[in-house]
């Protein structure tokens, strides 16, 4: 179990799912903890599918669904000891249902393991290859082990997959 965590993440549903975030919200913490060393702030957004494409299309300038996305906060000036915005990710509601209906799990979860799979985003890591998507499936899988989950050895995105494009 990771030490106290001096992060905030802040939590907003932008959709009537009435799912709880808190799981996600744990997660995440869980991974600022272990790989940030200054406090860091990080908006945690559930929001539709129809507006997490808008975004890919607008950001990424890929016109097509994905589960999560992630955006660094730009680095703002000042002495590094004060807290500093990390960054956001927006899972979608739609593909965490979807997911979670394939996977046979709680829509929760799959929002809390996609959350996490952004925050290490957030942090640096990098799923290009499969090296990079191993380590960071290993590192997914250790947090959720510390926040006493059961490891999810297969776990990746089922939406990626079947489109044949990277996570």
């Amino acid at each position: 179990m990771e030490p106290p965590s001096t992060h905030r993440i802040e939590v907003l549903d932008t959709t009537a799912s009435g799912v709880s975030l808190g799981l996600a919200a744990g997660l995440v913490r869980a991974a600022l903890g272990r790989h940030c060393t200054t406090p860091r702030v990080v908006e945690l957004v559930l929001a539709s599918g129809e507006k997490v494409r808008e975004l890919n299309r607008r950001f990424r300038a890929l016109d097509s669904d994905t589960d999560v996305l992630s955006f660094p906060a730009a680095p703002l000036p000042g002495p590094p000891s004060t807290e500093r915005a990390l960054g956001e990710i927006v899972v979608s509601w739609d593909m965490a249902q979807r997911q979670a209906a394939l996977r046979g799990v709680e829509p929760e979860l799959e929002i809390a393991w996609l959350a996490l799979h952004g925050a290490l985003h957030l942090v640096g890591f990098d799923d290009d290859s499969e090296a990079d998507r191993a380590a960071m499936l290993a590192e997914m899988n250790s947090i959720a082990q510390d926040q006493g989950l059961d490891p999810q050895q297969d776990w990746s995105s089922i939406y990626a997959e079947s489109q044949g494009v990277e996570s």
